[in-house]
This record gives structure tokens, C-alpha cells and sequence, in this order.
């Protein structure tokens, strides 16, 4: 709406600057400016006249909008908005390290319950080898199942040291240093984690030798074999 504006204004000054000029072309033009010293003022005139219609037609062109480029103003937190930011993140690192005290409990349980189905499964091995049956790839398995679980036993002690010192917290869990704390809730989660990762193989691995041990041996009148049912959290 300005350029417009601009532009109708440019077109107005045009008009009456040709208005003008036509004017004065019939004063000079007139018998009383017949004379030379009239001519040379009739010169000047219409040089001076050429100027000023040169100088408008340039003054009142309307100069171009551009865009801003400018980079914006980066926006300016509220008042108390970091202290805001520290409080969630601190909540969010006390309920981590809460869940993973109690993840921490329940990994412990099944490793218990894993090694007593590694006991069961070595009395049905032996039970099986008294009956004459190759037992050599089982017993293969099981050994393996055994230092796999090995493997997640000291994983889930290094888990629980981490939450035990509990760097970055207080006794009661609460946090002291954020930096700290941060990286015990991260370390301590990575090493449950591996842990549940090993343990979940070991099963599925053992698993699946007693079911191929079982099929091969059908109506052999073996022992029933050990569930691994429930041993993979």
C-alpha cells in the first residue's frame, strides 16, 4: 500500500512539473523576452527548468522495501525458567535411579531362580547319561549356559555397585551434583541392560538344546527335562 502510494505521488510531481514547464515555454516564447539579454536568461531557464525535471523525476522514485535479513533476536527466558529446568531434571534422574534400584532387585531374584535351573539341569543330564544316552552335545550347552550366566552375574554386580556408591545422590536418593548422577542413572542402566541381554541368550540357547536332546530321545523313558520357563527377565 506504501509503494503505491509512493508511486501515485512520483506520477503527481511529474504532472505538475510538465504543467510548469509548458507555462514557462510560453512566457519565454512571449515578446517580452525577445531580447539577448532575455534570451540568456531564457537559456538559464530552461537548463535550470531541465535540472529541476531531471532531479524530481529521480527524488521522488520510490526506493525499493527490502526484507529484513537481520538474524532474530534469540528469545530471552522467563524468570525462573532455568530453575525450573534443573528441578524436572533432577526429578527425572531421582525416578530413574528409583527404577533402577528396583529393576536392580528383581535381576537379582532371577538370577537365583537360574542357578537352581542350571543345578536341575545337571541332575537330568546325569540321570540321562545312567541310561546309556549320548548326553556330550547337552552337556556342551550347558556349560556354555553357565559362563553366559557368569557373564551376567558380574554385569549385574557392576550395576549394582554403581547404584550402591550412588554418585550424584544422597542416602536417601535425592540429587546432590546433576553431572554425577547423570552418568551413575546412565552406566548403571547400561549395565542391567547387558546383563538382561546375556541372560535372555543363555535361556533361549539352553532351551532349545533340551528340546533337541528331547526329540531325539522320544519314548526313551527319560526323566522330564528342566523348565526354563520364567528365566529370561
Amino acid at each position: 500500500m506504501k509503494m503505491v502510494r509512493s508511486i501515485h505521488g512520483d506520477l503527481t510531481m511529474k504532472s505538475i512539473c510538465l504543467k510548469e514547464q509548458q507555462k514557462m515555454k510560453k512566457f519565454l516564447t512571449s515578446k517580452f523576452v525577445k531580447s539577448s539579454r532575455i534570451g540568456l536568461v531564457k537559456t538559464a531557464l530552461l537548463a535550470g527548468l531541465a535540472v529541476l525535471m531531471v532531479f524530481a523525476s529521480l527524488g521522488m522514485a520510490p526506493a525499493p522495501v527490502l526484507a529484513q535479513t537481520t538474524n532474530p533476536t534469540p528469545a530471552v527466558p522467563a524468570p525462573g525458567a532455568k530453575a525450573n529446568a534443573g528441578a524436572l531434571r533432577k526429578a527425572v534422574l531421582e525416578k530413574a535411579f528409583s527404577r533402577e534400584n528396583t529393576a536392580l532387585g528383581a535381576q537379582a531374584t532371577n538370577l537365583n531362580r537360574i542357578g537352581k535351573l542350571s543345578t536341575t539341569a545337571q541332575d537330568w543330564i546325569t540321570k540321562a547319561q545312567a541310561k546309556g544316552w549320548d548326553v556330550s552335545d547337552l552337556q556342551a550347552a550347558l556349560n556354555t549356559f553357565n559362563g553366559q550366566i557368569a557373564n551376567a552375574r558380574s554385569l549385574h554386580e557392576t550395576a549394582a555397585g554403581l547404584l550402591s556408591t550412588h554418585n550424584g545422590f544422597d542416602a536417601s536418593g535425592k540429587v546432590i551434583e546433576v553431572a554425577g548422577a547423570t552418568q551413575t542413572v546412565r552406566d548403571a542402566r547400561q549395565a542391567l541392560k547387558d546383563a538382561h541381554a546375556v541372560i535372555r541368550q543363555a535361556v533361549t540357547d539352553l532351551r532349545g538344546a533340551i528340546r533337541l536332546f528331547r526329540s531325539e530321545h522320544k519314548g526313551g523313558g527319560q526323566a522330564a527335562a528342566p523348565s526354563t520357563t520364567g528365566a529370561t527377565h
